[in-house]
């Protein structure tokens, strides 16, 4: 069990809103698609498919919970809350737990870590007195509130076997449970009911089905609702009727009803766009009333003046006395899902796709989010499906090219979609299509140095477009070189060299025109796979390939990462041009760097550390030349929200590092940045340090391996560090660990050789 003691439970509004400091971690998620909610006293609090949230009554704030700030995991399943305790309960989709009680989380991982053959899904939560009983996938749980542990487990099926318990109920003397197999009670509180003789199975006869997915008490008589053969749903009222339990039907046959909910003496249905109150004089549900577009609700509860819905779209709706409806949910990206990462000028976009390794693509609706200002915006297009590669023209940020699985290549400019290179236009582009139909798969995209757009369109006859900065476009035959259908991922090297991956084991294939891009007679090509110095091969699975800046090669691949250490060879001389496989020192044995892991994206930092996404083990960092383990960032020790990462990109300018993972999308604010050529933009952040200030001050603006040197203003040494690189790092105290005094401080650069030089200030106050 583990306990976190919690200061964000002032819930003041969440730290995203502020200034972002070294070392910090950053959630994004999706918050609109609400799925259940829960009071306890002021706060509110609300699952989405993909995030969690709390939002404040009395001052309409808002507050992203998630693994940053004290919750033990991700993806919740449901949520309740017990107002006279004080306590709410948070069940994951991995069947861990978390109760939130006043200013501390305590996690109870039980049932998560329990090896139990079978569903550990926790469906609902039910408070009995100072317990919770929790409805599993393979029997009840309960759990002492009090010592904050689990009390007990009833097996309640046939013979004491698991039963799937999806609902349950309490009417002050007996527990009444909602089963794949019919409806159950036992008396609650005493020692029998952990045994299974001692629940009593209703009859159903004569209900079609015995299986039962939601119930709830209301003016003493039990709500059921039913799932037939036809996967329908009918509701039913039990009554004792001539001292027998008989089931009353109240709705037959909508296949769209999902809950019944009991609360604050309504009864309420829910269905997939609407949701029915149940009125007692003519015991029939009537639709709810001042409803609003596209409906999807899906949970409710009643605050001190409003209805508070968990709405599928919306997030979080507040039905005001007066009628007026208020929606609050955090600003986040549309989806979790995100194929590729593009950074300029401080704005973000990630795009939705079908994985490129698919090659075929899961038609997705084209969508872009970017982040720009701590705003989040969609764009979007219903007419072009997976979104694989985003491009953005370095001389233009406005200016963005989008390549898709099968609807060729889309134009964005100032975020709207303004041109589409696809079959309707094909006397404007050189791209293919690799049947009659839309059918033009583009696999990578990159500007050269010269502002041309260099494309891989595969499957086809001419596999490499370009599209140049003129405007005109040009495809080349490469088809017999290349000799392969799949052609994904370009790079372009210092040299200009590009460099694609041939995927599905393939390895690669490389091509430089000579800078005669309109003369194919003088261009050099070579299709290879990866090969040691003594010939032996190495993994050709690859995945991701990355540039650093010394100009080495580095492919992330099945078997790990491979790296070419003389890239320039590649076409003048062969003999040494080879791959290589960095050595690590392990326990005291030599391996190979990430050899049993899958990497699936590297990014190269503005200090030329690696950091490297792979498909199960989480984020390494490595050093520039991959011989040291920086950091390794997993879902375990780390705010991380899956092990499996899709894409990594950082932001060279200001450091933030944009992780894609198969939960969602985290940043990470690191503490290396693009270095600069001369000391042209210099500044400390921040400046003046005033005395409650205790994070790192931050020297910007920086030269590669900048030597840093502080002084007093009378010239006493205080410290000194090399930038990482466009930037330093300097938590304010002496190289003996004791914070300076109060007063001004000189910051003395010096590039490498000693020939660029620059002084500033800084004012600390202590």
């Amino acid at each position: 069990m583990k306990n976190v003691i919690l200061a964000l439970f002032i819930f003041t509004s969440i730290i995203s809103n502020a200034q972002v400091s070294i070392g910090q971690w950053q959630v994004h998620l999706p918050y609109n698609q609400g799925i259940c909610v829960s009071k306890n006293k002021e706060i509110v609090y609300c699952a989405s498919e993909e995030g969690f949230f709390s939002f404040n009554e009395t001052d309409n704030s808002i507050t992203e919970l998630s693994k940053i700030n004290g919750l033990s995991d991700v993806d919740i399943s449901t949520i309740n809350s017990n107002e006279l305790l004080d306590i709410t309960i948070i069940a994951y989709e991995n069947s861990n737990i978390d109760i939130i009680k006043k200013d501390e989380i305590i996690n109870i991982s039980d049932i998560k870590e329990k090896q139990i053959i079978g569903d550990k899904h926790i469906n609902s939560i039910l408070f009995v007195k100072n317990s919770a009983y929790l409805a599993t996938g393979f029997g009840i749980v309960k759990v002492n509130l009090e010592k904050e542990e689990i009390a007990d487990t009833y097996y309640i099926g046939e013979d004491g076997e698991q039963i799937t318990v999806n609902e349950l109920a309490y009417d002050g003397t007996f527990l009444y449970a909602a089963t794949e197999n019919g409806i159950y009670k036992a008396e609650e509180g005493k020692p029998e009911i952990i045994n299974y003789q001692n629940w009593t199975k209703f009859n159903f006869n004569p209900i079609e089905s015995s299986s039962f997915s939601s119930i709830c008490l209301y003016n003493n008589s039990l709500f059921v609702l039913n799932n037939n053969v036809s996967n329908q749903n009918n509701l039913y009222k039990i009554e004792k009727i001539a001292e027998k339990d008989t089931f009353l039907m109240l709705a037959e046959t909508i296949n769209t009803k999902k809950r019944i909910k009991s609360i604050d003496n309504k009864l309420i249905l829910f269905v997939d766009t609407a949701m029915y109150f149940y009125n007692n004089s003519n015991s029939k549900f009537e639709a709810y009333k001042n409803s609003y577009d596209l409906p999807r609700p899906r949970d409710i509860v009643f605050g001190s003046s409003s209805i508070i819905i968990a709405d599928y779209v919306r997030g979080l709706i507040l039905k005001r006395d007066n009628g007026f409806l208020n929606y609050f949910f955090p600003d986040g990206p549309y989806q979790t899902r995100i194929e590729d990462i593009a950074i300029a000028n401080g704005k973000f976009w990630g795009i939705l796709g079908g994985r490129m390794g698919v090659m075929d693509g899961y038609r997705y609706v084209g969508r872009a989010y970017t982040y720009e200002n701590k705003k989040w915006s969609l764009i979007s297009d219903y007419n072009s499906l997976d979104w694989t590669n985003i491009a953005i023209n370095p001389r233009d940020s406005k200016q963005v090219f989008i390549g898709t699985t099968n609807y060729g290549l889309l134009e964005i400019y100032d975020n709207n979609i303004i041109k589409k290179y696809d079959i309707n236009n094909f006397a404007e582009h050189t791209l293919q299509s690799i049947i009659e139909g839309n059918n033009i798969r583009i696999g990578g995209l990159a500007f050269d140095e010269d502002n041309n757009l260099w494309i891989t369109n595969f499957g086809v006859e001419k596999p490499i477009s370009v599209l140049k900065e003129d405007g005109t476009w040009k495809s080349f035959n490469y088809k017999d070189a290349i000799n392969y259908k799949y052609i994904t991922n370009i790079i372009i090297t210092q040299d200009g060299t590009k460099w694609c991956i041939l995927p599905r084991g393939e390895g690669l294939f490389a091509f430089h025109n000579n800078g005669t891009i309109d003369n194919e007679d003088d261009d050099l090509l070579y299709k290879f796979q990866n090969k040691d110095k003594d010939g032996a091969l190495l993994s050709n699975t690859i995945y991701a390939i990355a540039e650093d800046r010394d100009g080495v090669i580095w492919l992330g691949t099945s078997e790990g990462i491979v790296v070419y250490y003389n890239p320039g060879n590649i076409f003048n001389n062969r003999n040494y041009f080879n791959a290589s496989q960095i050595i690590i020192e392990v326990n005291g044995e030599p391996k190979h760097l990430l050899k049993t892991e899958l990497v699936q994206t590297i990014e190269v930092d503005g200090a030329n550390q690696k950091w490297i996404g792979t498909e199960k083990s989480g984020v390494f960092v490595v050093s520039p030349d991959g011989t040291k383990e920086i950091a390794h960032y997993t879902a375990e020790n780390s705010p991380l929200l899956s092990n499996s990462i899709s894409k990594i990109k950082i932001d060279k300018e200001s450091g933030v590092v944009y992780i894609a993972t198969s939960k969602g999308l985290m940043s990470y604010k690191g503490k290396a940045t693009e270095p600069d050529t001369y000391f042209n933009d210099v500044y400390v952040y921040p400046n003046p340090v005033r005395e409650t200030y205790d994070g790192d001050i931050v020297i910007k603006g920086l030269i590669e391996n900048t030597n840093v040197k502080i002084t007093d203003i009378a010239g006493n040494f205080v410290y000194e560090t090399t930038s990482l690189g466009g930037q330093a790092l300097w938590n304010g105290k002496t190289l003996q660990g004791e914070r300076v005094k109060t007063g001004v401080y000189l910051v003395f650069l010096s590039n490498e050789d000693g020939t660029k030089t620059f002084v500033t200030k800084l004012l600390f106050i202590n």
